[in-house]
């Protein structure tokens, strides 16, 4: 029986070899067959990784300048470090431009900020000072246009409070021109839940 189990033991030591010598003819059929297109997986996985480190250094890099320039924008304005801010970080860029007094022409360039909110900020800021226009004393639109021909041409908002907010400024400028039912009949636009609704109930009880 010693020498029968011997025997079996040694044939499945042979054929555990002959196992791994035929895996390794294959794997050799495999990577000749395949040897170019595995090159060439390796030389873009080590392209990616280069790619990748260099965006990560140059990202970085921008960052760092970004930042200087801010700080040395906020000593003292010039236009070479404003340049430096907006190629380096348009976003920091149109941040300081809102934050510094923008003019009108300024806020309609911020309307555009690929940064939503401040987009969203300068828009409501454009809007607001159309709305002012409409109440100045001296300004022919306070008396003459109908203030619902202005609030049609006034650009759309996409943040819903402040969508709430300005219907709210729309009514009272409608009521104090005169035209109490558009006034009510903006305020019925408002979210009848939010607390904007509970300003405009008691404006719509406004004589």
């Amino acid at each position: 029986m010693s020498v029968k189990n011997d025997l079996t033991q040694i044939k499945n030591e042979f054929d555990k070899d002959g196992q791994i010598l035929e895996n390794a003819f294959r794997f050799e059929i495999l990577l000749r067959r395949y040897k170019k297109s595995l090159i060439a997986l390796l030389v873009l996985v080590m392209a990616g990784i280069v790619y990748m480190g260099v965006s990560s250094y140059l990202t970085q890099q921008r960052h760092t300048k970004a930042n200087e320039a801010y700080r040395e924008i906020l000593k003292a304005q010039t236009p070479e470090l404003l340049e430096t801010l907006k190629q380096n970080s348009p976003i920091l860029y149109d941040f300081y431009l809102y934050t510094h007094n923008p003019s009108e022409e300024t806020l309609q360039s911020l309307m555009k900020s690929k940064n939503e909110l401040i987009a969203q900020i300068a828009t409501y800021e454009h809007i607001q000072h159309t709305l002012d226009s409409l109440l100045a004393p001296s300004s022919e639109s306070s008396t003459d246009s109908n203030p619902s021909e202005v609030f049609a041409t006034l650009p759309p908002l996409q943040d819903k409070t402040l969508q709430q907010w300005l219907l709210l400024q729309q009514a009272a400028i409608l009521l104090q021109k005169g035209y109490k039912q558009e006034a009510k009949d903006k305020l019925m636009l408002l979210d009848e839940n939010s607390d904007f609704a509970r300003i405009g109930k008691a404006l719509r009880h406004y004589q």
